[in-house]
């Protein structure tokens, strides 16, 4: 019989754990929603589950939400300890997505504000993922930098559409001349 996996198992790994959540209803290209607060438990409604992915992959997943919520697996947290038994279902795919009937809120950040951006690309582990944020297009046609005006976050699709202009450029850009770039950036628009 195959051992079940928990948020406490999961706690152990030394990675951190992510989602992209909504600030309200339909800003996702998914249907379902929940509400996450930092230092609260998200419970998912009966019959469903909370999906969750690893630093690894986060960065991959923007289209989920205009909020990069990091979630807490702290042992030592009280909260956390409260839900750590608790089963988790690994999917896998190419997120390597995780789900769980209850997740831990540490802090959310907006995809409005350029640090979230900076932050998201900070996790970008290998230049594919660069490509894939960049060659993103939903079923309407819509990218990253179409998803962030959606929601009218302008100062983050604008330093996007910068992003982007050059990566069309040079499809090899590292993460470290994204990184550089993102610098420079908000440096000049402070």
């Amino acid at each position: 019989m195959e051992e079940k996996l928990t948020l406490q198992d999961l706690s152990k790994s030394g990675k951190t754990y992510w989602r992209f959540s909504q600030s309200e209803k339909g800003r996702s290209q998914e249907s379902c929603f929940a509400e996450y607060w930092p230092g609260h438990i998200t419970v998912a409604e009966i019959g469903e589950k909370l999906s969750f992915v690893s630093e690894d992959t986060i960065a991959l997943c923007f289209m989920y939400g205009d909020k990069l919520t990091k979630l807490n697996f702290d042992i030592s947290n009280e909260e956390f300890q409260t839900i750590s038994d608790c089963e988790v279902e690994y999917i896998g795919l190419v997120f390597g997505e995780y789900r769980s009937e209850k997740l831990l809120t540490e802090e959310e950040y907006s995809l409005e504000d350029l640090d979230t951006i900076k932050l998201m690309f900070s996790m970008v582990k290998g230049d594919w993922q660069i490509s894939r944020i960049f060659n993103y297009k939903n079923c309407n046609g819509d990218g990253f930098v179409e998803f962030l005006k959606k929601f009218r976050f302008d100062e983050s699709a604008s330093m996007v559409s910068c992003l982007k202009k050059e990566f069309e450029k040079n499809i090899y850009i590292s993460k470290e001349e994204i990184m550089n770039l993102i610098e420079e950036y908000i440096n000049q628009n402070e």
